[in-house]
């Protein structure tokens, strides 16, 4: 994991802006192309590690595997809600795909959420 920990800086700097140039610019067929292949990349990739999940507890289930605890826990009960976990995640990124036609394109902006004009507002007084 350690390799990974320099891989989310890119997305925060402007090493992304090369993404936001073409998809803040884009037409909307393209924008949907960006959100139906950025949804398609999640769910197969929630649903490979809930198969994978399922198959870990099952394995578990199935040689008795327990925790090295004083309660000697089964280790089912904590690999049940990984599973649980990816099923749902799998199952929203197939409803995002289901309902993307019917929706308004998707919107890119170069800002991104933090440039909202949060500053812009009175700021509130505090009295005692």
């Amino acid at each position: 994991m350690v390799y990974l920990s320099g891989h989310g800086t890119g997305f925060a700097s402007a090493a992304n802006d090369s993404y936001q140039c073409v998809s803040g610019v884009a037409g909307p067929r393209l924008r949907y192309f960006f959100e139906a292949i950025a949804l398609l990349v999640i769910g197969v990739f929630a649903l490979i590690a809930a198969i994978k999940g399922y198959d870990m507890m099952m394995d578990s289930i199935a040689l008795g595997r327990r925790q090295p605890t004083m309660l000697a826990l089964p280790n089912w009960i904590a690999e049940l809600p990984i599973v649980v976990g990816f099923v749902l995640l799998f199952l929203q990124s197939l409803i995002d795909l289901i309902r993307l036609p019917f929706g308004p394109p998707p919107s890119f902006s170069a800002g991104g959420e933090h440039d909202l004009d949060v500053a812009d507002e009175p700021a509130q007084k505090v009295t005692p």
